[in-house]
């Protein structure tokens, strides 16, 4: 499994893959919305011979970050490729200056709740989790 940066050829893989994870935005994950995300590289694909089975995105504005959209598609989830694009995304927000990393998860989703407080999110808030990692 290889890590890169998205690229407009690789949208329809990817909408399929947010579609499959339930994470798929008709309003924010538009081919051209993507294609003008930015920082560049906010968009890394985890990809194995040609397919497109994970994602991560994240936001960076020299003041706040975020990371959402974190997908790893049904036949590729444990073993490490969610992992993998989480630790790629902390690198390279703390290349540009992030010193706390953010998402939202919501409340029922306790598998994913467990899958961040593993690897060191904390906090809680409201309907969703607000979790962080310094």
């Amino acid at each position: 499994m290889m890590s890169r940066n998205y690229k407009p050829k690789d949208y329809h893989q990817l909408k399929r893959l947010l579609m499959q994870c339930n994470l798929f935005d008709k309003s924010y994950d538009t081919k051209k919305k993507l294609g003008r995300k930015r920082p560049t590289g906010s968009v890394i694909l985890a990809e194995e011979t040609n397919k497109i089975v994970g994602c991560i995105f994240y936001t960076w504005d020299c003041w706040d970050s975020s990371i959402y959209r974190l997908a790893v598609g049904k036949k590729h989830r444990n073993v490490g490729i969610g992992t993998n694009l989480l630790k790629e995304a902390e690198k390279r927000l703390k290349r540009k200056g992030a010193n706390v990393s953010s998402l939202r998860v919501h409340v029922k989703n306790k598998k994913t709740i467990k899958f961040f407080r593993k690897r060191g999110y904390y906090g809680n808030w409201g309907p969703y989790w607000d979790l962080e990692k310094k």
